[in-house]
């Protein structure tokens, strides 16, 4: 538990590092560039985002959950092939995935802006980048170097960007558009790739290097196709809000939401640095039948993301209009939306892991469903609220989803595998 306990106060104090500095430059940004620029290069990453996701497959937690099964098996020649076999399959989907976009958008002609549709089109090379750094991170986490996994993204990425940009702007006098910025973001990720690339090669055990390469290309595909779902329907309901606003709103209200989610992330931290520590801890102890010891890491685990998100919230409540008009005045207008959206972190927290726990248990299946259902009731509330209420409606309509996903999934957790995952813990006698 020590361990555990140690590892997730790593991985939160390197989110936060990576969080701060990310926070920082994005105040730069969007000082620099104005309000519309911003909010062109914040709906575009966004859905660069999503897309990725898709190229991913799912195969980031499958990673994660076969590889800390192999280890504790000895099984190094399964887990050298899942190794390979993920790489390549994110590699040639993310190019394919990139292609497909790139038609799409160039079916929709002068329906799209001429200077958003240049931008997407730069901001294509970024799919198969952004996949196959998911993997990277995957990997060192599956072998439990958390601390180690959010470098490459959270850390050398951020810094790349800012340093990047920065000079560009102060140092050579350039304009930061949209499409400059996804190409700095995009020469970022290549940067990214080599650290976490690095990182790889000195972590992998000798025995995953020397071993003779066999496949179980069935069985992960089979885990990966419901985590696919679950990750893309998880990020379309993160999405949604923000791709919406832009185009029922414009972007500039895109962009004042955007800020207002990045400042959210700061809560969810919490649950995140958790939820990479626990995850092959749960593979692990579900696989070898440890549920009292799996109980016990739940509950410890839950209780200490509690206690980080409402320590967060009292801190937002107090200074949530500091932090946004950093960006510039115009974003103050996000912080009834930031209001809103504390409420649906508190359950969020409240809930504990539980898509983890259905994922790392072999309940995927189950969990996707619940995910596609929370997905779809999360476009029709934008439908519904973002209208007439604008960026709190989107807002409200994050919330309620986030309400709904979680109450839901506590229940599958407590019937299917019977842990209380909430602050609460008690035993539940089913």
């Amino acid at each position: 538990m020590r361990g555990v306990t140690s590892s997730a106060i790593g991985v939160l104090l390197t989110k936060i590092l990576g969080a701060g500095l990310a926070f920082v430059s994005q105040i730069l940004f969007a000082r620099i560039m104005g309000i519309h620029q911003y909010g062109v290069y914040a709906v575009i990453w966004t859905w660069l985002g999503i897309l990725a996701l898709s190229a991913e497959m799912g195969l980031g937690q499958t990673v994660v959950k076969y590889i800390a099964i192999y280890s504790e098996r000895n099984q190094w020649a399964y887990m050298k092939g899942l190794i390979r076999k993920a790489t390549s399959l994110v590699i040639s989907t993310g190019i394919i995935v990139a292609i497909i976009a790139g038609i799409i958008l160039w079916m929709l002609g002068s329906s799209v802006d001429d200077q958003f549709r240049s931008a997407f089109y730069v901001g294509l090379a970024a799919i198969p980048l952004l996949a196959l750094l998911s993997i990277r991170c995957a990997i060192l986490q599956g072998f439990k170097f958390a601390v180690l996994a959010q470098l490459p993204n959270d850390i050398v990425r951020v810094v790349a960007t800012a340093t990047i940009a920065l000079f560009a702007s102060w140092g050579l006098g350039v304009q930061l558009s949209a499409t400059l910025m996804i190409a700095i973001s995009i020469s970022a990720l290549l940067i990214a790739h080599v650290a976490g690339y690095s990182f790889q090669v000195a972590i992998l055990p000798i025995n995953v290097k020397q071993a003779v390469v066999t496949y179980e290309t069935r069985e992960w595909i089979k885990t990966a196709v419901p985590i696919l779902f679950i990750a893309g329907t998880f990020s379309i309901m993160s999405s949604t809000d923000v791709i919406m606003l832009g185009a029922l709103t414009g972007v500039e209200n895109a962009a004042k939401y955007s800020v207002t989610a990045r400042i959210i992330t700061l809560i969810s931290f919490g649950l995140a640095a958790v939820n990479m520590v626990v995850a092959p801890h749960i593979a692990r102890l579900y696989s070898n039948r440890c549920l009292e010891e799996m109980r016990h890491l739940i509950k410890f685990s839950t209780r200490g993301v509690f206690a980080y998100t409402f320590l967060v919230v009292i801190m937002l409540l107090i200074a949530g209009q500091k932090l946004l008009i950093l960006f510039g005045s115009e974003f103050v207008d996000g912080y009834s939306a930031l209001l809103i959206l504390l409420g649906g972190q508190l359950v969020n927290a409240f809930c504990g892991s539980v898509g983890v726990l259905m994922t790392m248990t072999g309940h995927q299946l189950e969990a996707a469903k619940v995910y596609i259902t929370a997905a779809i009731l999360n476009i029709f509330l934008n439908v519904l609220f973002i209208p007439p209420f604008g960026i709190e409606g989107a807002a409200a309509a994050t919330a309620l989803t986030t309400i709904f996903w979680n109450l839901v999934l506590l229940m599958r957790v407590r019937k299917k595998i019977s842990v209380d995952p909430t602050i609460l813990g008690s035993h539940p006698n089913i």
